[in-house]
């Protein structure tokens, strides 16, 4: 996201036309996006949703959520069996009507949920390569580092006790 500019510099007149050129700008952005037609499910989605549902449940999660953010558009919804259909048909049916609404439920967390694991896998291989190179384990780091955190905050409750105590001394010396 850009970082947003600062408008102290200008007039008045100016940041008025400034905010109208912004949301001219803004509605035929929106304007864009709307006129953009929905993908129907044709027989390349469904071939690319079979590949996926065999795939397993995270698969077909992390795919949707790459084909969502390329397309900006939901994944459309599966069409149902004709009536005359076989049972088999039906069945088969439901049971991929209930994968793909499963999978939909977790699209829309799947990049941040992804982003945030190979975030915290960044920091177990720090943490390690810490402990590795003082010669200790991960778990007596993290301990360290735990008893580091306690007494700090130790340290910073006596010395708020410590200002207040100052305070009553000073505001009981005034009032003598």
């Amino acid at each position: 996201m850009a970082k947003r500019q600062s408008l102290k510099h200008l007039s008045p007149e100016e940041k008025a036309d400034r905010k109208r050129q912004q949301a001219t700008v803004r509605k035929q952005r929106e304007r864009a996006r709307k006129e953009k037609p929905p993908i129907g499910m044709s027989p390349e989605l469904e071939e690319f949703l079979d590949e996926l549902l065999k795939l397993g449940l995270r698969h077909a999660v992390w795919g949707l959520a790459q084909w969502e953010r390329e397309n900006k558009q939901k994944f459309p919804e599966l069409d149902r069996p004709a009536p005359d259909a076989s049972l088999d048909q039906h069945q088969k049916f439901e049971s991929r009507r209930k994968m793909l609404g499963l999978a939909r439920f977790y699209v829309g967390t799947a990049i941040k949920r992804d982003k945030t694991n190979q975030r915290h896998a960044r920091f177990l291989v720090k943490e390690a390569e810490q402990a590795d190179g003082r010669g200790i384990s991960v778990d007596q780091l993290r301990n360290e580092k735990r008893l580091k955190r306690e007494a700090s905050a130790e340290q910073r409750r006596r010395q708020e006790a410590l200002q207040t105590l100052q305070r009553v001394r000073v505001a009981g010396a005034a009032s003598l």
